[in-house]
């Protein structure tokens, strides 16, 4: 497009004078507090699933398996359940509310059963942070 093309194209784009509004002033106050909630919930999450990790990453004598069939699948059906969840985070001082909880378990709960967490869900998020951990270590 030639120079004078562009010209008339633009002249033709309407000029808006109120691009100058703010942050404060594009949205309610109502999604602006749903909006602060939202990622609170995320930040309280996030928090407590990092607390996790440290402590159980802090214990020399960590094991996955023993934590997973031991610690967290209480009744020894090979799964993890949301109160499993919450239990092991009360039994670990790590006191959250039930959205929390919720936003946890979700966030380990990868796959297809959204009532349950295997294994490989626990490990895959566990494992990148030990290998972190570990070769920071050395």
């Amino acid at each position: 497009m030639n120079p004078e093309a562009q010209k008339k194209l633009a002249e033709r784009v309407p000029q808006n004078t109120q691009l100058e509004k703010t942050y404060q002033n594009l949205f309610s106050m109502r999604t602006k507090d749903l909006f602060e909630q939202t990622w609170k919930l995320h930040f309280e999450a996030e928090n407590a699933i990092e607390l996790l990790r440290v402590k159980l990453l802090a214990n020399p004598y960590f094991d996955l398996n023993k934590t997973f069939y031991e610690d967290l699948d209480v009744d020894g059906d090979g799964y993890v359940n949301s109160q499993d969840i919450t239990q092991f985070l009360r039994a670990n001082d790590i006191n959250t509310d039930p959205t929390t909880e919720e936003l946890v378990f979700a966030r380990y709960n990868k796959r297809a059963n959204p009532d349950k967490i295997n294994y490989s869900e626990f490990i895959e998020e566990i494992t990148p942070r030990a290998q972190h951990l570990s070769s920071r270590r050395s």
